[in-house]
């Protein structure tokens, strides 16, 4: 509150008079009610996130959130069935780390550095790291074969590749490209392999200084996001570090007033090396003004054993998932009545209750917000549905 006041003071002090002499004889005078007025502008700062801009970019931004006392963020690890706990200074002090050790491999502003791998707080840490150090990030799909990875190494230029995927740690004789390898995975590598530990790599750079401020600028690139390449060979898209924080901020922007000042939980499980994970998802719960907790599910495969511990307040998804939750809905014996009954009294009360218990089974009773993209839906279960 303070910062804002202090960011603010200079247009409570300017003391200023304005001459609406000229605009009053084209147009006649006008009388201005702010009282009217107000409302409208506020409603529209805040449905256009202004009240959320910030002159950090999303990993300044992340370093930022980690450090508040008033609203907290906690990261878990879901792994095996249990949440495993990172702490706001756990997660700082593992991203500081990722970012000394950068520096002292020798990774300057604008060199590209490709990572895969599986959800998880060590994915993310990394992430942060190359945005401080204002490398170019290159995540890729972990089920991008050895043949691609080639491809968009040599493509994009990268200069060092972590791998979080231990079934390509396996594989690592055919990746072909000469560029340094750095294990992400909870697993080591085989001995023989010829990618480093992450431990091995972390202790480079114990002796270096990791950087308050990010050495870029907005217009700079901040990643390059291929495709998966079913539609051929993968193509890279340029985010500006710009485009982040807008996307990041959107989420906020058009959560509810009430939502986005309440305590929050948000569950990764998709990709987050798609743009909608890791760009929406990955940056915009450290823009919400209240505590955050964050789950990185590793095997998305258990979503729907997860998603009810988790309870998250934001959810994105691909329609597949919303389609489950509509099929475990027509199994239901209240389900196929509310769906097939015309009596609309007998509709509206099945309405209330058969919503409230479909989403708490599902683990979705707490959403604010239910986001759903990147695939397309069924016509049966767009035609329909419970709201």
């Amino acid at each position: 509150m303070s910062d804002a006041l202090i960011a603010l003071s200079p247009y409570f002090s300017e003391n200023r008079r304005f001459n609406r002499s000229n605009l009053d004889s084209l147009l006649g005078a006008y009388d201005f009610k702010w009282q009217e007025s107000m409302p409208k502008l506020l409603d529209y700062a805040v449905h256009n996130s202004f009240f959320h801009r910030s002159d950090r970019t999303v990993h300044e931004q992340v370093l930022f959130r980690l450090e508040s006392k008033s609203h907290p963020i906690t990261c878990y690890d879901l792994i095996e069935g249990k949440a495993v706990k990172k702490t706001a200074e756990y997660m700082r002090r593992e991203i500081l780390a990722a970012t000394n050790a950068l520096k002292a491999f020798g990774i300057t502003p604008g060199d590209r550095v490709a990572l895969t791998g599986l959800n998880s707080t060590t994915y993310f840490a990394l992430d942060i790291a190359m945005g401080l150090v204002g490398a170019v990030s290159v995540p890729l799909y972990y089920t991008t074969p050895p043949a691609d990875i080639n491809d968009v190494l040599i493509a994009s230029g990268a200069k060092l590749f972590f791998v979080g995927m231990p079934n390509l740690l396996a594989r690592d004789k055919e990746l072909t490209v000469d560029v340094p390898m750095v294990s992400i995975c909870r697993v080591p590598a085989p001995a023989d392999s010829k990618v480093d530990s992450w431990e091995s790599f972390l202790s480079k750079g114990k002796d270096a200084t990791a950087p308050i401020k990010a050495p870029v600028g907005f217009n700079d690139i901040a990643t390059l996001r291929y495709s998966s390449g079913t539609t051929g060979k993968p193509k890279g898209a340029v985010f500006t570090h710009a485009n982040l924080r807008y996307m990041a901020e959107s989420i906020v922007s058009i959560s509810s007033w009430k939502a986005r000042n309440r305590p929050g939980r948000y569950l990764s499980f998709l990709p987050m090396g798609h743009v909608v994970e890791g760009i929406l998802g990955t940056y915009s719960p450290y823009y919400f003004p209240s505590p955050v907790e964050i789950y990185f599910l590793e095997d998305f495969r258990k979503l729907q054993d997860e998603l009810p511990h988790a309870r998250p307040t934001v959810f994105f998804s691909v329609p597949r998932i919303f389609e489950k939750v509509w099929e475990a809905l027509e199994k239901n014996n209240f389900g196929r009545i509310y769906i097939k009954t015309k009596n609309k009294p007998l509709k509206a009360a099945l309405r209330r209750i058969l919503k409230n218990m479909t989403l708490k089974r599902a683990g979705l009773d707490r959403c604010a917000q239910l986001i759903v993209g990147a695939a397309n839906c069924s016509e049966d279960c767009s035609a329909t549905s419970v709201s």
